[in-house]
């Protein structure tokens, strides 16, 4: 780790901002683990003067508070670097009309408009004003569309690599006025080399790629899907050909589920930092992700992330490691491997792959049934087990026992919900009314442990982020409560004989195209809760 950087990356983009003293608590572990180096994740999530509507009721950072958490962790010995966007990801901004004139697309800025460079130039001086690092992570990524929208209207079609290029050179130039030293996702340029963000599409390094990269950023290689070193060296190597202090990010899962993936995390980061260490990648960032509405604690991979230095630094004994772990937080290694529980069902009990069948378990509805294929039987009596050992870790944990009981409360919730909608569709099927009876009642049952579970969530949420956010968890619980009760009612009419039929569970399961033993990230609430369309728009 000698003259490089080892870091952590905490969304708070995506609902969940941190509360300021929950920053201050992880900076102090981060410290104790030999981390030197933290990003908060903030695409609109901070006070910009002038900018109302940057952040609006997002629960954002406040400049008195982002210099407080700088001068704090600098206490520490860790270098709060400021992680913002400067291109893609967005969305945040673009729900406001006083944005519409600088939107490509999506959720891309317009490249070339003037009014685009100011926004960006008030992004950079606020962090300026804020953070006392050199560093600044100017974003870039993912922006697969970046030309196609209103700029190819206003310009037509242009070379994208020299329409990157000359943006990231005009972001470059402002982040050197205010004396930063940018570093980037590199996604971009592979994938208009390519489509793709991967070695394995051609032969060679494009020199039209290498050409398209001006000087005076730092590249940042990312993946956090491969447990084997079959892309990581590779991909390493090329982004050092380019970028002598080039970056690697990996990523701790607590993203697209209530339950984190620990095990997971744990396979890829030894995978993907041996091979950092091999090809001489000095600056490392472990990502904590919180796509999809922050439902996971950004606490529950504490393991994963002291996993991650120690192997980097060279440590081989998984039990020196638990033991080290022990000491430093007072809490259980293996307790925390158990958080993954909710998600440890059918094949991925084995497998442990990131890949979420509580959360589909989770918010499936009980009459579209679409997911009843994808539910193992025996899973409500797994989970019953899961609930008591998990309620068994809170009742010892030191710090942490509010997570345990949450993910207990998940899974005696799941113990009836996750076999429940096959079960009634398989009785209708079947016209086996007394079963169906039965499960009218376990419906009131899961109504209930919902209701329990549900103020579980509550008392993470409140000790952790900022209240704004938890808006978007209380409609979905909403949702799942009234798609309870809809059900229910609905199964009474039936079995009072008001209505001869349930057309929904009429309905033959199809298979979802999109689903195979392949699949690694868990589907959005979005695709889960209907196949109808909840909200539509141009993008």
């Amino acid at each position: 780790m000698s003259n490089g950087y080892f870091g952590a990356l905490f969304d708070c983009s995506r609902n969940g901002v941190l509360k300021v003293d929950k920053v201050k608590e992880y900076i102090d572990i981060l410290a104790k683990f030999g981390y030197n180096t933290l990003e908060l994740y903030t695409e609109d999530t901070f006070e910009i003067e002038g900018e109302p509507y940057f952040g609006f009721m997002r629960g954002g950072y406040t400049k008195k508070e982002l210099k407080e958490l700088d001068s704090y962790a600098l206490s520490k010995g860790i270098e709060l670097i400021p992680c913002v966007q400067t291109l893609a990801h967005l969305n945040g901004i673009f729900k406001w009309q006083a944005y519409d004139d600088i939107n490509d697309t999506k959720d891309i800025l317009l490249i070339g408009e003037e009014k685009t460079y100011s926004l960006i130039e008030k992004i950079i001086s606020t962090a300026r004003e804020c953070f006392s690092s050199k560093k600044i992570h100017i974003g870039m990524d993912e922006a697969e569309m970046v030309g196609l929208g209103r700029y190819f209207k206003k310009h037509g079609f242009k070379n994208r690599y020299e329409l990157l290029s000359s943006h990231l050179s005009r972001v470059i130039e402002i982040a050197k006025k205010y004396e930063f030293e940018p570093c980037m996702w590199s996604d971009m340029f592979f994938k208009m080399a390519t489509g793709g963000y991967s070695l394995d599409d051609f032969n060679c390094v494009p020199k039209e790629m290498v050409d398209a990269i001006p000087d005076g950023v730092n590249l940042i290689y990312w993946n956090y899907y491969q447990v084997k070193d079959t892309l990581y060296s590779k991909m390493l190597k090329v982004h050092k050909s380019i970028d002598e202090n080039c970056w690697f990010a990996g990523s701790a899962w607590a993203w697209n589920s209530f339950a984190p993936f620990n095990n997971w995390s744990m396979k890829h980061l030894e995978t993907s930092l041996k091979a950092c260490k091999k090809t001489g990648v000095k600056n490392v960032l472990v990502a904590v992700w919180g796509d999809d509405g922050q439902e996971c604690s950004h606490f529950a991979v504490l393991s994963s992330l002291y996993y991650a230095i120690r192997v980097y630094q060279g440590e081989k004994s998984i039990a020196k490691i638990k033991r080290e772990f022990k000491e430093i937080t007072g809490e259980d290694f293996n307790a925390f491997l158990d958080l993954d529980l909710p998600n440890c069902i059918g094949e991925n009990a084995k497998e442990k792959r990131p890949f979420g069948p509580s959360k589909y378990g989770f918010y499936s509805d009980l009459l579209n049934g679409y997911f009843d294929l994808y539910t193992p039987d025996g899973s409500g009596e797994i989970y019953k087990k899961y609930a008591k050992k998990l309620s068994r870790r809170a009742k010892k944990s030191k710090n942490y026992g509010y997570l345990f009981e949450m993910e207990s409360a998940l899974c005696d919730f799941l113990s009836i919900k996750f076999e429940l909608g096959k079960r009634l569709r398989k009785a209708y099927k079947e016209k086996k009314l007394a079963e169906l009876e039965v499960i009218y009642k376990d419906i009131k049952k899961a109504e209930i442990k919902l209701n329990k579970f549900e103020k579980t969530l509550k008392i993470r949420w409140d000790k952790e982020c900022n209240s704004q956010g938890y808006d978007v968890l209380d409609i979905r619980l909403g949702a799942l409560k009234q798609r309870l009760k809809t059900a229910r009612e609905r199964l009474r009419e039936y079995l009072d004989k008001k209505v001869n039929s349930i057309p929904e569970l009429e309905c033959e399961n199809l298979p979802l195209n999109a689903w195979n033993d392949e699949l690694l990230s868990p589907l959005k609430w979005k695709d889960i809760v209907t196949v109808n369309v909840i909200s539509h728009n141009t993008f």
